[in-house]
């Protein structure tokens, strides 16, 4: 199994420590798009370099801007994986614990740690991707290390997945209980195809975006869902799943489409016929020319019951000053409802968003162009975000 199947198989193992179902009762469509472009964000935070006062052990050196590596929990505690340990740092940037170190023993890392929460604060921290030795390091809330799992030793798993589709070519979403194993998604792979020997991933080919959220539910997006018609125009769809009944609920939300350009084909041609690679991207490109648009969705995040949704070819620049922002779009979902698109000043990529506050570690470069020490960085988001009344005095307020 893959790094990423692996992952997806995690996040529903930490739904043992979840609490009770929620109501959802609406299902939307969405075509309003009112795009909100005033001030965003304000620095709240900056630390892990010697300016900020940060000391010894809990300095960044090199954290890796992964989906996966970057957490805020419950009590408001930073994780972050720097070092092949994770740092944990308290809401105010002092840091208060280090997990893990390099080797093969318990509590210990092969590699660069992936790291996963419960809703209750349970952690998971994958050790290794390697297919053949997945393994994590399981932590309680007040980060007490309990054991290291394999799930490739669970033989119900295995015994399940003798019955479905080759594994490579699927993205299977599985939840494990007393009565057996239960299977909530299994589909091929949207960012996947296979020409000869040769495997191809990449966003630019679609993606699968999931998620956990409150009241023991999956939100997810998988771009191969998309609908493109020349009479109402295009779609992407947002499924909310009850891990309890397996009911999904759908929102729908209208976007402006792209299509791939002759461009696009010509130079991943060139690149590949450089790595003698250029059959099978010729498998590529007749793959573009079908599907004939790019995916909706780049990227996710969610805050509780809100998500943000960051578009595939939403990125706006303003070269002159060397600025980029994206549009972003949020959603309600436990009422269902869109709020508003904004033109977000921050990538949301290797970002976390927690109880209002973006997080993200940036390295800027000096005077000399030379890049400066890394740090981590806590925003205040402006709450008419999360469809709240407007407020001047929104940057002050804790």
């Amino acid at each position: 199994m893959t790094r990423i199947l692996y992952n997806l198989l995690i996040i529903l193992m930490l739904f043992a420590y979840c609490g009770s179902d929620s109501d959802y009762k609406q299902q939307a469509t969405s075509e309003i798009n009112e795009q909100y472009t005033e001030d965003l964000v304000s620095l709240d935070l900056a630390f892990g370099s010697e300016k900020y006062g940060t000391k010894n052990e809990f300095l960044l050196v090199d954290p890796d801007p992964s989906p996966f590596q970057l957490l805020v929990n419950n009590n408001e505690d930073i994780l972050l994986v720097d070092e092949w340990s994770i740092k944990i740092f308290d809401k105010n940037g002092i840091g208060k614990k280090i997990l893990g170190r390099p080797g093969y023993g318990p509590g210990e890392f092969e590699d660069s740690p992936d790291i996963f929460l419960g809703p209750t604060g349970y952690l998971l921290a994958l050790t290794s991707g390697m297919s053949d030795r997945a393994l994590y390091n399981f932590y309680a809330p007040d980060y007490s290390y309990i054991d290291k799992i394999r799930i490739q030793n669970n033989q119900r798993i295995l015994d399940y997945y003798r019955d479905i589709e080759p594994i490579e070519w699927m993205v299977s979403v599985l939840y494990e209980n007393t009565d057996g194993v239960i299977e909530l998604l299994n589909f091929k792979r949207p960012d996947s195809f296979t020409s000869h020997n040769l495997t191809t991933y990449g966003e630019i080919f679609g993606s699968l975006i999931l998620d956990i959220i409150p009241g023991r539910r999956l939100v997810y997006i998988n771009t191969d869902d998309d609908r493109h018609d020349e009479q109402t125009g295009s779609f992407y769809y947002i499924h909310i799943v009850s891990l309890d009944t397996r009911e999904d609920k759908i929102i729908t939300r209208k976007f402006d489409a792209y299509e791939y350009k002759e461009e696009l084909f010509e130079d991943i041609l060139q690149v590949k016929r450089q790595k003698n690679e250029e059959e099978h991207h010729k498998e590529a490109v007749k793959f573009f020319k079908k599907n004939k648009f790019y995916p909706s969705i780049k990227r996710m995040k969610i805050d509780g019951h809100y998500v943000f949704i960051e578009q595939y070819t939403s990125l706006y620049s303003n070269i002159k000053e060397n600025k980029w922002a994206m549009a972003i779009d949020i959603f309600d979902l436990e009422t269902g409802k869109f709020i508003k698109q904004v033109i977000f000043p921050i990538y949301l990529l290797g970002k976390t968003i927690k109880n209002g506050y973006l997080y993200g570690t940036f390295q800027e470069r000096d005077e000399s162009g030379e890049l400066d020490f890394p740090e981590l960085r806590k925003y205040k988001i402006n709450p008419v975000v999360y469809g709240l009344p407007e407020d001047p005095d929104w940057k002050k307020k804790k």
